[in-house]
């Protein structure tokens, strides 16, 4: 009787286990990083500073913001 109990919970764990793992690959896959996320960012600003959108003062002082933050 104890002996199914024990099967019936190792059973449930090897789903639920995998199921939270896919989960986590899921949610992080789609979000990333936040270093990925800032390098993304700062690679934008550098684009808008190529450009000519943005000046040097404000492309420093964006970058300075989110590397602080």
């Amino acid at each position: 009787m104890m002996e199914d109990q024990f099967t019936k919970a190792a059973i449930g764990l090897a789903m639920i286990i995998p199921g939270i793992f896919f989960l986590r690959w899921l949610l992080t896959r789609k979000t990333g990083s936040p270093e990925d996320w800032a390098e993304q960012q700062i690679k934008e600003l550098e684009r808008r500073l190529a450009q000519g959108d943005i000046d040097e003062a404000t492309f420093n002082r964006r970058v300075k913001e989110m590397r602080d933050s």
